[in-house]
């Protein structure tokens, strides 16, 4: 009788959840008649009801993995329930595809500098999009003085919804978030497939964890950001690694890369872990590193090959000179406020270089612990990612974004750190909210909530046992 009790209270709180993700859709149309176009909305009223709205999401999604948790859902193969799940889910998500971005206008960003390539002949790594301001875009932008600032890879990847839907943004930005609900599904098996690997006993229910994270799907699905596709590269170049397959997985590597940059740090650990590895011979992994540095120079080179090579000066500059900005939202910035306000006045270029060498001194010393344990257990390689992902959120002076989270999730949620489901649902609630005054010093709120929650689970018995069914 108790199952057949936890199956309806499944069935109430994975309805809940989905209203609640219908309701997210709605809000730029509330934004909208309220007269409030900014990304995101700047009405004070309107942004209560958009964190009361998020908070909803959250408890939700929290009861939905909760209750499939306690009827075994995703262990009994097909079933009714497990079909309702995945129609439900699926069917809202593409629903979602068809929304307005709510809190950042990088849907637009992307789709204009793919229109310069595809439909205007404009190289948009030279070129910025205030030359085209009779696209039907233009209005939409924020950056409309800045070039292309992401890999190849993205921008040809963002040239198949200018090439197909030329006159209409409603099919254009629908097909964008098709694709990367496409992505997010890839990125999802191959995220189970790691878990399987690396002997995750609840890999199902930690993979649909994953998929149904209220800030991957808001950020990928109704914001249309790219992290996604990224995503499921660096993940394929992860499963690869711990398969031995040490060519595809520096491939996928490079091709993670050519999305977003930021996976260049992590490179000397995919490195390391194929050198340490004692099944091959060093001959034989060399020749592999060898074979895949070439692969993926061929691969780089012809991404790059239709912009020029000024396209990788641009870009190099660009990257340059963000990384002499001293931006508000940044926990340097707070600091450095602080500090201000208690009357002990420091440069703003001080503070900055001092929290770049604490992130290269975390980096070393994340680097060296790496080399010793990396034998015995291979959770090391996803806890080390995430840690100095981590690390240059909390040290980094320049923008940071909430959907910029979705570099980090899917590595902690495979790492040995303990509670790390908690710790990415304290991260996604916590960041999700930054779209109120972007300010990345939520993660220390996010950090104090953590640490205490470790300390006083025991006087929560069933949220506990839940906790750890997703550690084993």
């Amino acid at each position: 009788m108790l199952f057949n009790d936890y199956k309806k209270s499944f069935i109430v709180a994975h309805l809940c959840f989905l209203l609640s993700l219908c309701a997210v859709y709605f809000m730029p149309t509330i934004a909208s008649f309220i007269g409030d176009s900014v990304l995101p909305p700047m009405n004070k009223y309107l942004r209560f009801y958009i964190i009361f709205i998020f908070t909803l999401v959250f408890i939700f999604y929290i009861l939905d993995l909760y209750y499939c948790n306690k009827i075994k859902l995703f262990e009994s193969g097909k079933s009714i329930l497990s079909g309702y799940f995945w129609a439900s889910t699926v069917s809202v998500m593409v629903f979602l595809c068809s929304s307005y971005a709510l809190l950042s206008s990088d849907l637009f960003e992307y789709s204009l500098r793919a229109r310069m390539l595809s439909l205007y002949d404009l190289n948009p790594y030279l070129s910025i999009p205030a030359k085209i301001k009779n696209d039907f875009f233009y209005p939409m932008l924020f950056w409309k003085k800045t070039p292309e600032c992401y890999g190849p890879l993205w921008v040809k990847i963002g040239q198949l919804h200018s090439v197909f839907f030329k006159n209409s943004m409603f099919l254009t930005s629908f097909m964008h978030k098709a694709v990367l609900l496409v992505f997010l599904g890839l990125s999802s098996l191959s995220f189970y497939k790691l878990a399987y690997q690396l002997k995750i006993k609840n890999s199902r229910l930690l993979t649909v964890a994953f998929f149904m994270n209220p800030l991957v799907i808001v950020s990928t699905i109704v914001d249309g950001h790219n992290e996604i596709a990224m995503t499921f590269f660096i993940l394929s170049a992860s499963l690869f690694l711990l398969r031995s397959r040490y060519v595809l997985s520096l491939f996928f590597l490079a091709l993670a890369i050519q999305v977003k940059f930021v996976y260049v740090l992590i490179v000397p650990f995919f490195i390391l872990y194929i050198l340490k590895d004692a099944s091959k011979k060093i001959l034989i992994r060399f020749v592999d590193i060898f074979a895949a540095a070439i692969f993926s120079f061929i691969a780089v080179l012809f991404l790059w090959l239709p912009f020029g090579k000024e396209s990788v000066i641009a870009i190099i500059r660009y990257y340059k000179e963000l990384s002499l900005n001293f931006w508000f939202d940044s926990i340097p910035f707070a600091v450095y406020f602080i500090l201000d306000k208690i009357g002990i006045v420091v440069d703003k270029y001080n503070i900055a270089t001092f929290f770049s060498i604490v992130f290269a001194l975390i980096y070393v010393c994340l680097l060296v612990n790496f080399v010793k344990r990396i034998k015995q257990d291979q959770k090391i390689f996803f806890t080390t990612v995430s840690l100095i992902l981590l690390a240059l959120f909390i040290t980094n002076s320049t923008p940071f974004q909430a959907w910029y989270l979705l570099w980090v999730i899917p590595f902690i949620l495979l790492s040995g750190i303990k509670t790390r489901f908690l710790l990415v649902l304290l991260l996604s609630y916590f960041f999700i909210l930054t779209f109120w005054k972007r300010m990345s010093v939520l993660f220390l709120p996010m950090i104090v909530s953590y640490v205490l929650l470790q300390f006083y689970s025991d006087k929560f018995v069933r949220f506990r046992r839940f906790l750890y069914s997703l550690e084993e």
